[in-house]
């Protein structure tokens, strides 16, 4: 893997990057936040379908995913022909 070469930015790009790290952290408390709410619904459904003053709640399930590398067929056969394009990812770190 390659060395990356960061470049210094200005006072703006840092005031963005400030942003993006407070809306990040704002988030995960959001989704923490809507989990237990999540939890606390299911348990007070008995976690069945449930409805009350315009509010419905309901699950549907999905299959699991494959695990491949369980499957003897494939052991050894080159499965990159198959693999979807790559994706770029951009993440913010603190120093």
């Amino acid at each position: 893997m390659e060395s990356l070469q960061f470049t210094h930015q200005t006072q703006e790009w840092a005031t963005i990057a400030h942003n993006l790290w407070e809306a990040r952290k704002k988030r995960m408390y959001y989704e923490k936040l809507e989990q237990d709410f999540l939890n606390k619904l299911k348990i007070s459904s008995n976690n069945t379908p449930s409805r009350a003053n315009g509010f419905l709640f309901s699950y549907l399930e999905r299959k699991g995913n494959i695990d491949y590398s369980l499957i003897p067929e494939l052991v050894g056969l080159n499965l990159e022909q198959h693999r979807n394009p790559s994706v770029i990812v951009w993440k913010l770190e603190k120093e």
